[in-house]
């Protein structure tokens, strides 16, 4: 059995190529747990972070599960704030768009589920970009950058 602790602030780093605002203390679970089929991050934000942009997942469905303090969620409704205990689902597709971050000074703890797809796509509203992910794939496109099919495509053989 792998067994991974959830408030082990040890096994969590950030990543320095991300833009302030962005670089919360993270650790994905799959990898530490042997998973294929579920991704999991568990994510420390401090006053003024977030995990992500806008967005929402063309594939996947995501949980949120607040572990401690009170992040800020929006989604097309709104923003609501939330508290520890507290679990989010954002099924796939616009209605399932959110952003996580956090207001409050303190720092909040949250465990964030979601299918685990060979192939994912993302839409970022906000800045009209779509992103495909896969194993050794990260491509993001605007949105205003669509082809044809057959664009580039030269005759048939």
């Amino acid at each position: 059995m792998r067994r991974f602790n959830l408030f082990d602030d040890d096994a969590l780093h950030a990543d320095d190529d991300e833009p302030p605002g962005y670089r919360a203390p993270y650790a994905k679970l799959a990898g530490a747990l042997g998973a294929s089929r579920l991704a999991a991050s568990v994510v420390l934000l401090e006053e003024g972070r977030a995990v992500c942009p806008y967005h929402y997942e063309l594939v996947e469905e995501e949980w949120l599960f607040v572990l401690s303090g009170t992040p800020t969620v929006r989604t097309p409704g709104g923003e609501a704030v939330l508290a520890a205990g507290d679990v989010v689902c954002f099924p796939r597709g616009p209605a399932g768009a959110h952003k996580i971050s956090n207001a409050a000074a303190a720092t909040a703890r949250v465990l964030i589920v979601s299918e685990h797809a060979e192939l994912a796509a993302t839409v970022y509203e906000d800045s009209d970009k779509l992103g495909v992910f896969g194993r050794d794939l990260r491509m993001l496109f605007a949105r205003g950058d669509e082809r044809d099919y057959w664009d580039g495509e030269g005759p048939a053989a």
